[in-house]
């Protein structure tokens, strides 16, 4: 699952079809299926902060740069290994 994850938010980090998805992420345009950009986060962070990457990927890409730099601390804290990355 973890895996799936991560290469869905690499695909949507870098790919020109998911240029939308990465502007309701900012809240450029707006949403169908969230009200606000913050509930489209929060739907996708509870789904993703499974893993720490792609958590860290949404977090930048939706510019809630305070907690990727709060991830970011955290991750300074931890043995990170490969596995931990996938």
């Amino acid at each position: 699952m973890s895996d799936l994850i991560l290469d869905l938010t690499m695909t949507i980090s870098s790919s020109n079809v998911e240029k939308k998805l990465r502007k309701k992420l900012r809240g450029e345009i707006p949403t169908e299926f969230a009200v606000n950009k913050e509930e489209l986060f929060m739907k996708l962070y509870r789904t993703w902060c499974f893993n720490p990457v792609a958590t860290l990927i949404l977090c930048l890409l939706s510019r809630h740069y305070e907690l990727a730099y709060n991830l970011i601390q955290k991750f300074t804290q931890l043995e990170i290994d490969f596995s931990t990355l996938k």
